[in-house]
């Protein structure tokens, strides 16, 4: 009995030495942790950023391929790659970073089935864009063309006003949803449809100011129907008056669904008016997607700037204001015939 006690309470020992030695490496390890990220922030957030950009890179890196695919006619292969992508992210939430890539897989995919006539899984993937980006004007209107051409014109009539709600300066909203009306012979719907469409695009401005500081020192505006309607250049000449200005900021806003043609850029000093022509110049871009020689698409999502750095020789010069020229034209519409007055 008594050895049996002996090792009873030797076993007590050694379990309370061990469980004293694991508190101690508990908090030790809690000490380091804690002393690496108060005193290594620097190699806390580099190592996190290596770790975020691989897991980002392996689903960018999937996209990249499937599109390589799609650009090389193997539809197919890159329909199957970008599925199997889309099931992956199907869960992504909307606020996070990777919704861009389920976005753009949704989008080829899109993409693919409206070349393919296959307008069942179109009207799918629309709807998952619809779902991932509700607000987008441009998402609504595929899926109002996927719906009609599924045979669900009220639906479609529907989605045809919700993107125009959203972005009532839109031409391609605005248009289509007047074309269905008129097929559906609701004629005053149509007219009301494109007169908002003329009253929402008056109140459109570009501005121009700053690109280092993003002060806005000036605007001038002209309406964008009008500038649209009459397919002439514009002329834009916002005054500046001040020296020291390194570069130069061309900011449009409130234009959507439109493409802009740069011409020139023009800078008026006290001397003499000095013009840069658009080809000579180190066009920035942000927000708008180039569509030919200084043509580019003004997306509609935020801000749409061009930026470019000031000739040396006026870098220094005292600068009374600035003068663009611009040309503005109605992006091309979708293709509505085939569904448009029984076409």
């Amino acid at each position: 009995m008594a050895d049996r006690n002996e090792k009873t309470k030797r076993l007590l020992r050694f379990a309370g030495h061990a469980a004293r030695a694991a508190l101690l490496f508990a908090a030790l390890s809690g000490l380091f942790t804690l002393w690496a990220w108060t005193s290594r922030k620097d190699l806390i957030a580099r190592l996190d950023n290596k770790l975020y950009s691989l897991y980002v890179n392996r689903y960018t890196s999937r996209l990249d391929r499937a599109s390589s695919l799609l650009s090389s006619g193997n539809a197919d292969g890159a329909k199957k790659e970008l599925e199997a992508l889309a099931s992956v992210l199907a869960s992504v939430d909307k606020e996070e970073t990777l919704a861009f890539a389920y976005g753009r897989a949704l989008g080829l995919l899109l993409s693919i089935s409206r070349d393919g006539r296959d307008w069942t899984g179109a009207l799918a993937y629309a709807k998952a864009l619809v779902d991932l980006e509700p607000n987008d004007f441009s998402c609504w209107l595929d899926y109002a063309e996927a719906l009609d051409r599924n045979g669900m014109r009220g639906d479609a009539v529907k989605a045809y006003y919700r993107a125009h709600s959203i972005a009532p300066q839109s031409l391609s909203a605005a248009r289509s949803l007047a074309y269905t009306l008129s097929d559906e012979n609701r004629d005053a719907e149509a007219r009301e449809v494109l007169s908002g469409y003329i009253d929402a695009n008056r109140a459109a401005q570009v501005y121009a100011y700053h690109a280092v500081s993003g002060e806005d020192f000036s605007k001038s505006r002209v309406g964008a129907a009008t500038a649209v309607i009459t397919g002439r250049r514009q002329t834009f000449r916002p005054p500046v008056a001040r020296a020291g200005i390194e570069r130069m900021r061309i900011d449009f806003r409130g234009l959507i669904d439109m493409e802009v043609e740069i011409y020139s850029i023009s800078i008026i000093t006290p001397d003499a008016t000095f013009v840069l022509p658009a080809e000579t110049l180190d066009l920035a871009t942000f927000g708008l997607k180039p569509t030919g020689v200084n043509r580019y698409e003004l997306a509609g999502k935020g801000d749409m700037r061009l930026g470019f750095t000031m000739p040396a020789e006026l870098q220094t010069a005292s600068i009374l204001a600035v003068s663009v020229e611009a040309v503005f034209t109605p992006k091309p519409p979708p293709d509505l015939s085939g569904f448009i007055r029984g076409s």
